[in-house]
């Protein structure tokens, strides 16, 4: 009888954990990952990269949206930002807040100081096969993609329908 109870609790904690679902994305959480060391301090690239998580949220079938924006304090911008520094950033994020707060879907938003202990939580993520955009790939390469034609054009499908 104890045995079987064990056995019961285990598949519970699975469930719940994630571990015992089918392999499509359908149910999982997307994860949307916003590196500002690449990514622009700008309202309208936080906006659009919003919009982008929700469309492929809702193409991969996800119930939610994890986000997760990674800042390098020391060098918190690319070069093209020159004027945001170790000592202006955190008020730059603070009017950009608002826009990360706005998807419709979302479940949590979250602040990584350390990026290496951000990418091998993302890490833990792929093996697990979360859904993320950008890609680990793209993340590890520092690589966002506003402007692709085919998403732009999902988008405007999306908002039509």
């Amino acid at each position: 009888m104890n045995s079987v109870n064990s056995n019961e609790n285990s598949q519970a904690m699975s469930d719940t954990q994630g571990r015992s679902r089918a392999s499509s994305d359908a149910g999982k959480p997307m994860i949307g990952i916003y590196d500002f060391s690449y990514g622009p301090y700008a309202l309208g690239d936080a906006l659009t990269w919003t919009m982008i998580l929700g469309v492929l949220a809702a193409e991969h079938g996800c119930d939610a949206i994890d986000e997760y924006l990674v800042i390098r304090p020391l060098k918190p911008s690319s070069r093209l930002q020159p004027f945001i520094n170790q000592h202006s950033y955190v008020s730059v994020i603070d009017g950009l807040l608002p826009a990360f707060l706005c998807a419709p879907r979302m479940r949590s938003l979250k602040l990584f100081r350390h990026p290496p202990s951000f990418n091998l939580f993302l890490l833990r993520e792929v093996v697990r096969r979360r859904p993320m955009w950008p890609s680990f790939y793209s993340h590890l390469h520092q690589k966002l993609d506003f402007m692709s034609h085919r998403r732009n054009a999902r988008m405007e499908r999306v908002r039509l329908a």
